[in-house]
């Protein structure tokens, strides 16, 4: 795996994802509309995107 790698997705309007998951490597993730929900480390996470 490189240092540095990068992905673009863009997901329409009612996309969740179903599935628990995790990952061995760290994510940043930038949300540039409407809101997000996460799981991490026993604490529920609300992120949403203020117009």
């Amino acid at each position: 795996m490189p240092f540095i790698e990068f992905e673009k997705s863009v997901k329409g309007k009612d996309w969740s994802m179903l599935d628990l998951h995790s990952h061995k490597h760290y994510e940043i993730y930038f949300l540039s509309k409407g809101s997000r929900s996460y799981f991490f480390e026993n604490a529920f996470y609300k992120i949403s995107v203020k117009k």
